[in-house]
């Protein structure tokens, strides 16, 4: 789903639709909050990306996963991606590129204090995520 982040740009892949989230909002942070409340609450995925002008909401529960984007229309693209599945997917996405979320998709790094915490937030999360999924 996610692709390896590069200054302060991810591409993200659902079957065949493809959107590039910003850092204007803190994707990997949200996306891994998003993970544990639907994991726990065994409720639909949701996660709001800003393209910079563009707005997609990715929405996923059961069998299907759906994004609508919003810019001058309304798009709507979906396909048969179970919910876990894409959490799944997301989890181990962000722990495989961990290091360039944390490196290429913030603009904390220059108040180094509030870095660091947002670093041991996301480890935090990333852990949690994981241990989530597996039951």
């Amino acid at each position: 789903m996610f692709g390896k982040p590069k200054i302060g740009w991810v591409e993200i892949m659902i079957g065949e639709f493809q959107v590039s989230g910003s850092y204007l909002t803190d994707i990997p942070y949200d996306a891994l909050q998003a993970c544990i409340y639907s994991i726990k609450n065994n409720a639909p995925f949701t996660l709001y990306i800003d393209e910079e002008g563009i707005t997609d909401f990715i929405v996923s529960y059961y069998n299907s996963t759906y994004i609508i984007r919003e810019n001058d229309e309304i798009e709507y693209y979906s396909c048969d991606k179970d919910f876990r599945e894409l959490i799944k997917e997301i989890i181990e996405d962000i722990e495989r590129d961990f290091s360039e979320w944390i490196i290429e998709f913030t603009y904390l790094e220059e108040e180094e204090e509030q870095y660091k915490k947002w670093v041991k937030q996301l480890e935090e999360l990333l852990k949690n995520a994981k241990e989530l999924i597996k039951k």
